[in-house]
């Protein structure tokens, strides 16, 4: 939605989820599957922590 794009939306559900999953289900790591060729979604993941695994 374009409305949207650049308000910093995406990051905050990102980081709930991200808190969610460890501090309410204890879980050890999450996953992301991003595209390859989606720049913007990896850089933008890996501003909250994550780090790409080969």
């Amino acid at each position: 939605m374009e409305k949207y794009k650049g308000t910093g939306l995406n990051a905050s559900c990102k980081k709930l989820l991200l808190d969610y999953c460890f501090n309410e289900l204890d879980l050890r790591h999450v996953e992301f599957k991003i595209d390859i060729k989606n720049v913007k979604s990896q850089k933008a993941i890996e501003k909250l922590g994550a780090f790409k695994r080969l």
